[in-house]
């Protein structure tokens, strides 16, 4: 009686497993498991997307933008880029139209979407609750893809997502509009309405309101925010390209970076020269290595080399002035809040993208008669002392 049983308990089993679509050849179960890996993750994305069209309804396609960090974060060991183009559901969102953004972020991150009306300031933030769909990971090499869509798309909202963090206006415009206003985002941000993500969020979306040109944007999404220093990194792109373009078909810009801030991530991204490809090098100062620098040399911004058509390395020496957007009429970074001041410059800025000697300075020019940049950046060896770049200043005598 126990031997039958159990055999009748195998049974149902085996017709559970073939019911659920387990398959014998190797290939068509891998492809299965892709097929249900997509369908899971395009389907979290199309639930989102019928989530912010029920709370601000469907916005012209004009106006639609979504940001992600969907392709960035794992989920359970799982990518996530199928949530991409489940997002395209958003009035036709798409990266050519500049209204999907795939915001740069740790694979351990929380996947993330905002929605946002460019026109209205309207916006609502996901994020995904992976521990409540745990089980469906776990079970997916078993699911179909039509239940996975099905399972999905009727689980609780608060389950899926939490709750959601809707604004009616994240225009700054409307942020920035009077003092209460700005107390009253300012608490928001305290209270992490965005997942700690309120910073970030909100200054890509105004800079894709106010038409922030799409290669600065593709630095800001590998930041993974828009705040000014990429913006300097944008600058000096732009005067590099203007009035040290390189000589050399083929060839790159070696960078050494001396200090290292936000406008590292734009030059990478904008000269495609990175430590990984040999071409960049960051040197941090403290403080008082900063007191200690010439006169000259005190926005000191880095060191750029190209190679001229004889073969050898020419460099110039570059300054960055944030206290220039001040001398302009421009706002600073100790007025109000954190994010309000940096908000704020963000926007200014865009009137001088095409303006970069406003802002920078040539601190010196040289060329190198032997060896390479690299040289420069070796353990040991100072850039900045009297036997390279001579910008310390003199030690002072007793």
């Amino acid at each position: 009686m126990q031997m039958k049983a159990r055999c009748k308990g195998l049974v149902t089993l085996f017709t559970f497993f073939v019911l659920l679509g387990f398959h014998s050849s190797p290939m068509a179960f891998q492809r299965s498991i892709e097929e249900n890996q997509y369908a899971l993750w395009n389907a979290v994305a199309t639930r989102a997307v019928k989530e912010a069209r029920n709370l601000m309804g469907a916005p012209h396609p004009q106006d639609a933008v979504v940001l992600t960090n969907a392709g960035y974060a794992v989920v359970e060991g799982l990518t996530t880029e199928p949530c991409l183009d489940g997002l395209r559901q958003w009035e036709g969102a798409t990266a050519g139209k500049r209204s999907l953004l795939e915001v740069h972020s740790a694979r351990n991150s929380a996947l993330w979407f905002f929605f946002f009306n460019r026109r209205t300031g309207q916006g609502v933030y996901y994020e995904l609750k992976g521990q409540n769909i745990s089980w469906i990971i776990g079970w997916l090499e078993y699911f179909r893809a039509p239940w996975i869509r099905r399972i999905i798309a009727a689980l609780p909202t608060d389950q899926l997502f939490g709750e959601p963090a809707y604004e009616e206006n994240i225009l700054a415009e409307h942020l920035l509009a009077n003092q209460a206003n700005k107390d009253a985002w300012n608490d928001k941000v305290a209270a992490k309405v965005f997942g700690g993500r309120e910073f970030a969020i909100v200054t890509i979306a105004n800079g894709i309101a106010h038409g922030t040109p799409y290669d600065l944007i593709k630095s800001v999404q590998f930041h993974d925010h828009y705040c000014p220093g990429v913006t300097s990194g944008y600058l000096l792109a732009n005067y590099l390209e203007k009035n040290f373009p390189l000589l050399v078909p083929g060839s790159a810009y070696f960078v050494l970076s001396i200090p290292p801030w936000c406008k590292d991530d734009a030059l990478q991204i904008l000269l495609n020269t990175t430590p990984g490809k040999s071409g960049y090098a960051v040197f941090y100062l403290s403080a008082a290595d900063k007191g200690n620098l010439r006169e000259e040399a005190k926005d000191l911004a880095g060191v750029f080399f190209r190679k001229n058509q004889s073969g050898k390395w020419e460099g110039v020496v570059l300054g960055f002035s944030f206290a220039k957007i001040e001398e302009m009429g421009g706002p600073t970074t100790a007025q109000g809040y954190a994010w309000e001041s940096r908000l704020a410059m963000d926007l200014w800025l865009l009137d001088y993208l095409d303006q970069p000697e406003l802002f920078i300075n040539v601190i010196k020019t040289f060329e190198l008669q032997q060896g390479a940049p690299s040289d420069w950046a070796r353990v040991g060896v100072d850039p900045l002392d009297a036997a390279h770049l001579d910008l310390w200043k003199p030690a002072s005598t007793p």
